[in-house]
């Protein structure tokens, strides 16, 4: 009986902690989330239940893979926790052809696709603005130089980055909702 307690207590710490993780400026996920839902969900569309959302630094990029199932309208909804900053996104399919990319529709925080047949599907973001980088490095290859050519791959790299954009960093979140 204590064993089941306990382990009912852990699933409910787990739970709300996660409900209530903080992104940034003291805002939960849940608080940018709600109010963009709000907006843009209707009646005729019933969350996945999934969470979909990351903190991303300049230009990292989330990735999630889903299923999507035959004969299904599914709407995505991007939020970010800044009003000035928007998600970028695109569906690739299980062999890297992308389906959708809404950076080809003004990053609209807002869209309906119907999928024909069930597959499997990467779901990829990041800020818009940024170039995305996927999380795949382990070892920073400046680790592995000498200390003679880091210096020099360093300061190429910093004079480089001066015509870039500046980073941007911040809480995105996508939501996926399918239509009843």
């Amino acid at each position: 009986m204590i064993k089941k307690l306990t382990i009912a207590f852990a699933i409910t710490v787990i739970t709300a902690a996660s409900a209530t993780a903080q992104c940034s400026d003291r805002k939960s996920y849940r608080d940018i989330e709600i109010p963009c839902y709000k907006e843009f969900s209707s009646a005729e569309f019933i969350t996945d239940g999934q969470q979909y959302r990351e903190y991303l630094k300049g230009g990292q990029m989330a990735e999630y893979k889903i299923t999507f199932f035959a004969n299904t309208t599914y709407r995505f909804i991007t939020c970010t926790g800044n009003s000035e900053i928007q998600v970028a996104w695109f569906l690739e399919d299980e062999k890297g052809n992308v389906l959708f990319d809404n950076t080809k529709h003004d990053n609209a925080r807002v869209w309906d696709l119907e999928f024909k047949s069930t597959m499997d599907c990467h779901l990829k973001f990041y800020i818009a603005g940024q170039t995305p980088v996927a999380r795949t490095s382990i070892i920073n290859p400046l680790d592995t130089m000498s200390d003679s050519l880091r210096e020099i791959v360093e300061a190429k790299m910093k004079e480089e980055k001066k015509d870039e954009a500046p980073e941007v960093s911040g809480c995105a979140s996508v939501m996926i909702s399918f239509k009843q």
